[in-house]
C-alpha cells in the first residue's frame, strides 16, 4: 500500500472519513480492527465493522476512535461541510526544520494545483481542499508565533 499524504486528505463523506482513519491507524500504528475497537472501549470487532460498513458510527465514539487510529478525518470533514478551518491549538514550540520545509512543499504542490486547475487540468474540489489545508498549516504557523514567547504546557502527549 502506498503511502498517503496524510496531512493533506480531505474526506467526501464519513464511510470514507472512517475507512481512511483505519487505514491511518493500520499504516501509522500497526492496528488491526481489533485493536483499535479495543482501544475505544468497544465489546465487540463486529460492532466497528458495522459502523465502517454503514458509516453510522455514534457522535460520542467519534473522539475515541480517531484518538485510536491517530487522526481526525471525521472532525475534518465535519468541519470543513461547514467551511469551517481547523488548525491545531498553539503551543508555542520552536518549529522544526522539516516543518517549514514541509510548510513549502505543500505550498508549492497547492500553487500548481491552482495553476492547472486555471489550465483546466484539475478539478476545482482537488484544489479546494489544498487550499484548505494550506491555510490550515499557515494558521497553525501564525499562531504559533504569537505563542512562541509564552509556550504552553504540552498536555495529553501531544509533541
Amino acid at each position: 500500500m502506498a503511502k498517503q499524504p496524510w496531512n493533506r486528505i480531505t474526506p467526501n463523506d464519513i464511510p470514507q472519513a472512517l475507512q481512511l482513519s483505519v487505514d491511518h491507524g493500520r499504516e501509522k500504528k500497526n492496528l488491526s480492527i481489533q485493536r483499535i475497537a479495543d482501544l475505544m472501549g468497544v465489546s465487540s470487532q463486529n460492532t466497528l465493522y458495522g459502523w465502517l460498513s454503514s458509516g453510522r458510527m455514534p457522535l460520542m465514539m467519534v473522539p475515541a476512535f480517531e484518538h485510536a487510529t491517530g487522526i481526525n478525518l471525521i472532525t475534518r470533514f465535519l468541519a470543513h461541510g461547514q467551511d469551517k478551518l481547523l488548525v491545531e491549538m498553539p503551543t508555542g514550540k520552536r518549529a522544526q526544520n522539516h516543518d517549514i520545509a514541509n510548510l513549502v512543499i505543500n505550498a508549492n504542490q497547492t500553487f500548481g494545483q491552482l495553476m492547472r486547475f486555471f489550465d483546466g487540468e484539475e478539478s476545482a474540489h482537488d484544489v479546494s481542499d489544498a487550499l484548505k489545508c494550506l491555510m490550515e498549516d499557515l494558521e497553525k504557523q501564525r499562531r504559533n508565533l504569537d505563542q512562541y514567547k509564552q509556550p504552553e504546557l504540552l498536555l495529553g502527549g501531544a509533541s
